[in-house]
């Protein structure tokens, strides 16, 4: 156990959320080889500023870059 690390032993950690920032993403997606276009910029930035819920925002990028049935 680590000296910064007040917890007792029995209680186990919280599990937490990483949420990376725009800019952070598209440098990690840049050195995947990955090109986010303009219009997937101003999409995600819109999503952003609205603070659209995720779900609200896995729905509208299904609803235009998913497959279509049929």
């Amino acid at each position: 156990m680590f000296k910064s690390d007040k917890r007792p032993e029995n209680k186990p950690r919280k599990k937490t959320s990483l949420k990376l920032g725009l800019e952070a993403s598209y440098s990690l997606n840049r050195v995947e080889g990955l090109v986010v276009s303009k219009d997937m910029q101003r999409m995600f930035r819109h999503f952003e500023a609205s603070g659209m819920p995720h779900e609200a925002r896995r729905a509208a990028i299904r609803s235009k870059y998913g497959k279509k049935a049929g």
